[in-house]
């Protein structure tokens, strides 16, 4: 039960920081078709089962949300 507790507590805080910080990047329209491909790209990769390519698209994705994290 207590597993089950925290993890539906995280799953709350994770839910608004992704809320939160897709509203931050996406605030600069030039990101906007960025973070989409990136999304694209990691499907892509892991259909492929090419790991450097979906860890690629992780890192890009990523970098958006560093860039935004303190904004």
């Amino acid at each position: 039960r207590f597993i089950i507790d925290n993890l539906q507590a995280l799953t709350v805080v994770m839910d608004r920081f992704i809320k939160d910080m897709r509203s931050k990047i996406l605030s600069d329209n030039e990101n906007k078709f960025g973070l989409m491909a990136s999304h694209t790209e990691i499907v892509e990769a892991l259909k492929k089962g090419d790991r450097r390519a979906a860890r690629n698209a992780l890192d890009i994705h990523f970098k958006y949300i560093e860039d935004y994290m303190d904004k």
